[in-house]
């Protein structure tokens, strides 16, 4: 068998997978009670990296290596990890969720980019790891790439040199199927996870995925939550629910909100609280788990995972010691060297103290941040009240503001085009004379023959702030973030909830206050 399609990533059909969802708050105890502290350092190391039966496993020493490598990240995680669970909305948010990162990267050494939980500024990028990829898997990404479902996000194929010679976007990727004589993205997704074209040539030396601009991250992640409780409320059946929620996390990782932690933010954390508290199962550990890019087989990975989490609790219910692939945690030495079986005891009990300190740090970090989240909840619930009073305007006292601001703009604006022509200047104010409601101006404003325009849209939005009177210093480019969230309002009361605060919901003001 291809090792992408490795038994260990993905439940096998001799496999049976046999399991009835709990409520919350019993699948909650079930993992606290059958998931002991000193094993759940398994929830955030790869499994592959520390397996002792495999021949793909880099062979590591338990969760040491990993701690080493970013010393407090283990502890990190276990602070966040009990946020996540114990501390959580009714629905994620992206609040939640720029919490969790913020949380899970804290105290850690050596993190790319700013710390907090802030979206990225800039634009990310990564290469692929084909023994982690299937051809459906990057088919998926071309075809949302060639429906402009991602933005602006492309792959560049690298030589031999290190210099991108391609780049597949959703303009140029009819051109690219013709040039590797492919049909349709079936066939190119088949010559991509072969690295090589039709007549056996390598293609790239890299493929390297850009994800989209950063300006659009505040959106795409709204977008993907919105859709996530759409779909997740019209499944039947549990596999269709496990399809939706690894989808929405592949979602999250190729959007890449975050310059960094994003794996363990949306894989190790956000699709155990979708399992864990609003679907009563039991959490995911993962043997791989970066197949969150072009791998696809969702419902099996997950599937997968959850074997590995109930095979724990097996152990436990029958008080055996607690072995998965191969490893103790009271004995990750044991099958790893020669020594003196009294310096392996040794060695062990030093890691088992090891361990135990970092359990209790988190959970005094996690208690610490409470109490510090508890205060900036009520600093901001009464900053909230003092900016409460947002001016409602009358549908024609907002259609003047656009008017007049629309009519003064020039054609262009710099370099960026906001009007192909004076006709099409004229269709815009044409389109919001016939609006009779403030919601069918911001519905107007989000058709996708303006929403593609970005200078356009931020126009818009402030258009819609000022009709508010609201005027956060100005609308300079840091609010960027606050025109973002007017333009996702369907209503005038969100709108008016949005315009209030200088940041859409508490959880990103906190996660930008407590991270300093």
């Amino acid at each position: 068998m291809d090792n992408r399609l490795d038994t260990n990533f993905i439940i096998q059909s001799d496999e049976s997978f046999d399991f009835t969802s709990l409520t919350k708050k019993n699948a909650l105890s079930e993992f606290n009670k059958k998931y002991p502290p000193a094993e759940r350092w398994r929830l955030i190391v790869d499994g592959q990296l520390y397996d002792k039966t495999s021949s793909f496993s880099s062979g590591e020493l338990g969760w040491v290596n990993y701690e080493n490598r970013e010393p407090n990240c283990i502890r990190s995680f276990l602070t966040a990890m009990e946020f996540c669970f114990n501390h959580h909305p009714p629905k994620a948010t992206t609040g939640f969720i720029q919490e969790l990162k913020m949380l899970v990267e804290k105290d850690v050494a050596n993190v790319m980019g700013e710390r907090g939980g802030q979206f990225r500024n800039g634009d990310v990028h990564f290469a692929y790891v084909l023994d982690r990829s299937t051809p459906e898997g990057f088919e998926d990404l071309l075809n949302q790439i060639e429906n402009g479902y991602l933005k602006e996000a492309h792959i560049r194929l690298i030589n031999d040199s290190n210099i991108p010679y391609e780049y597949i976007t959703s303009i140029s990727i009819g051109r690219i199927r013709k040039d590797f004589n492919c049909q349709n993205n079936k066939e190119l997704a088949v010559c991509m996870f072969n690295n090589k074209d039709k007549d056996g040539i390598e293609i790239a030396k890299t493929f390297s995925y850009y994800a989209p601009d950063s300006d659009r991250v505040d959106e795409l992640v709204e977008d993907a939550l919105h859709d996530y409780y759409n779909q997740i409320e019209k499944a039947e059946s549990l596999d269709d629910k496990l399809e939706i929620i690894g989808k929405t996390i592949e979602r999250f990782e190729r959007i890449h909100p975050f310059p960094d932690a994003n794996g363990r933010t949306f894989v190790n954390l956000l699709l155990n609280y979708f399992l864990v508290i609003e679907m009563g199962l039991p959490p995911a550990t993962f043997y791989q788990p970066n197949l969150y890019d072009v791998y696809g087989n969702h419902a099996n990975v997950i599937k997968k995972s959850i074997m590995n989490t109930l095979s724990i609790y097996h152990a436990f219910e029958q008080g055996l010691e607690i072995n998965l692939f191969g490893v103790e945690s009271k004995n990750i030495y044991a099958a790893n060297s020669l020594q003196a079986q009294n310096e392996l005891q040794q060695k062990n009990k030093e890691l088992e103290i090891r361990m135990d300190n970092i359990i209790q740090e988190a959970k005094s970090n996690y208690e610490a941040y409470i109490a510090k989240r508890k205060t900036m909840t009520e600093q901001t619930h009464t900053h909230e009240k003092s900016h409460s009073t947002v001016h409602t305007p009358s549908v024609e006292d907002v259609k003047k503001v656009f008017k007049n601001r629309i009519e003064n703009l020039p054609l262009a604006n710099g370099g960026e085009s906001l009007f192909r022509s004076t006709s099409a200047k004229q269709s815009v104010l044409t389109a919001i004379e016939h609006c009779k409601t403030i919601e069918e101006i911001v519905a107007m404003t989000r058709q996708s023959n303006f929403s593609r325009n970005k200078g356009l849209t931020k126009v818009f939005a402030e258009c819609l702030a000022e009709s508010f009177s609201y005027n956060p210093t100005g609308l300079t480019s840091k609010n960027d973030r606050v025109l973002s969230g007017i333009l996702r309002s369907t209503h005038v009361h969100e709108l008016k909830k949005k315009l209030a605060l200088e940041c859409p919901e508490p959880g990103v003001h906190i996660a930008k206050q407590v991270s300093k």
